[in-house]
């Protein structure tokens, strides 16, 4: 049991490191948030909010598996088609996205339940360990 953090960049990458996650035998949880711009900050408003905020929460556990899917804005803003959105198991609405993830299942955190809401995040992270 530790923390762990694996990245995805590319969604090519994504059931595959989902599946290394799930192999820990730690909870798994996956993040969906913008990329970094060329600005140095994150490119959506509400992930620039939520960021810190996943990273509270999850300094403040024992032990998961985070699997922080880093979203580029060329390609997924305003594109329906996205990989990310188009996905049986993920079906993205919007970011930022916080999702439990289990073998069988997925429960999912989205904006519009309060991502940006540190005691939502944390109940919400903490009824699915």
């Amino acid at each position: 049991m530790a923390k762990q953090t694996l990245h995805v960049t590319s969604p090519d990458n994504f059931h595959a490191t989902v599946a290394q996650a799930l192999a820990t035998n730690d909870p798994v949880f996956v993040t969906f948030i913008s990329n970094v711009g060329a600005d140095g900050q994150l490119w959506c408003p509400d992930c620039r909010t939520s960021e810190p905020i996943f990273a509270k929460v999850f300094d403040s556990l024992p032990n998961y598996c985070l699997v922080q899917c880093s979203i580029p804005r060329d390609g997924y803003k305003g594109n329906p088609d996205h990989p990310y959105r188009l996905d049986k198991q993920i079906l993205l609405k919007s970011i930022p996205s916080l999702v439990a993830w289990k073998n069988d299942s997925q429960v999912m955190l989205r904006p519009e339940d309060d991502c940006t809401v540190l005691e939502k995040v944390s109940a919400f992270v903490n009824a699915n360990l």
